[in-house]
């Protein structure tokens, strides 16, 4: 009886382990999320910069660094190695999950292996708040890129509409940090979408730079008007300099048109040298536009002519008229000209 007890217990056990394979087989392997770590601690200790290094199918090699909080680094072991380095277990905490590194310490800094361990109660959270649950790549790129769920409530706070998962993860990838949107709230931008969010994180838009534009005199402009302002070159720099050339507060597209067409304060200053002084943004826009150069004015003036107008320098450049030319003509007798007789000349092919 004891015998038989045991040949049915074995033969459960094996069609238990069969129908486990049989189930288990269409199912993928449960994907692993593993790579590189590498730390190096500021000089006062207040922030770490930290660097994942990672491989995957879907998404090949890559790399993020990150300045961190050092807290969010929690020491498991510390024992000495060889040589002043330190053999270290630490994990690095996020709402999604943890980062389980092992590896070394020398002089402030730190590289070794880590392994992903996701938050099985992450998803559940997110659901709680109306997203759907992430797949195991998405939560491993949540944890990567610090995407919490202060981050998400923070969203529904200032009103931005619910987004999709992969919204959620773009915007990690993309930059879009908590601080960086909290700091745009309290500027009094909250932009309704992440999409909004990601485009002005794509462009450069920083909360330092919307201050720096308000401090010169262009406060409460509009996303788009920020967008088009740093995507041409329009620093506060560059604004700055300007100011200081008598350019006190252009709008904001004469700005950006004079900036598209390459007048530097350099420009205006060498300008000012050769007596172009007060010239109307758009005279110099003209003036770069088709090529009256500083050395071009210059090399005139060494010929004799001087206090020539705008339009006039715009003429001779166009017309292929410069100094080499007035040379050249004087060297055949003919001096004295006037503007319109250089041109002239030029014009019907003298010479």
């Amino acid at each position: 009886m004891k015998t038989r007890f045991w040949k049915v217990r074995a033969d459960f056990a094996v069609i238990s382990l069969f129908l486990v394979a049989c189930l288990n087989a269409g199912l993928p392997a449960q994907e692993l999320f593993e790579g590189q770590w590498l730390t190096e601690t500021s000089g006062d200790n207040r922030r770490v910069c930290l660097t994942l290094i990672y491989r995957g199918a879907e998404f090949g090699r890559n790399t993020i660094s990150r300045d961190i909080d050092p807290r969010q680094m929690h020491v498991t072991s510390l024992s000495p190695g060889s040589v002043d380095r330190s053999v270290v277990e630490l994990e690095i905490r996020r709402d999604a999950g943890l980062f389980r590194c092992e590896g070394w310490f020398q002089n402030n800094k730190g590289s070794g292996h880590f392994t992903f361990v996701p938050n099985a109660g992450f998803a559940t959270e997110l659901q709680r708040r109306g997203y759907e649950a992430p797949s195991a790549r998405e939560q491993f790129l949540l944890a990567l890129h610090d995407v919490s769920l202060s981050f998400v409530d923070e969203l529904s706070r200032q009103g931005y509409q619910r987004s999709s998962m992969h919204d959620l993860v773009r915007a990690g990838t993309h930059g879009v940090t908590l601080d960086y949107v909290r700091d745009l709230g309290e500027l009094g931008y909250t932009l309704g979408t992440l999409d909004q969010l990601i485009r002005m994180r794509d462009h450069g838009v920083t909360p330092p730079y919307i201050k720096e534009l308000a401090a010169a005199g262009y406060p409460k402009l509009d996303a788009d008007q920020l967008i088009q302002t740093r995507d041409h070159g329009v620093t506060i720099d560059y604004i700055q300099k300007l100011q200081s050339l008598g350019y006190r507060m252009p709008p904001l597209d004469e700005l950006v048109r004079t900036r598209d067409h390459g007048v530097s304060g350099a420009y205006v200053e060498e300008l000012r040298r050769f007596g172009y002084q007060g010239l109307e943004l758009n005279e110099l826009v003209r003036m770069r536009d088709h090529g009256v150069t500083p050395s071009f004015i210059s090399a005139l003036q060494q010929e004799g002519y001087a206090h020539i107008s705008v339009s006039d320098l715009i003429r001779l450049r166009d017309h292929g008229v410069n100094a080499d030319y007035v040379r050249t003509l004087r060297s055949r007798g003919m001096t004295n000209l006037s503007i319109d007789e250089l041109i002239r000349l030029r014009s019907s092919g003298f010479r």
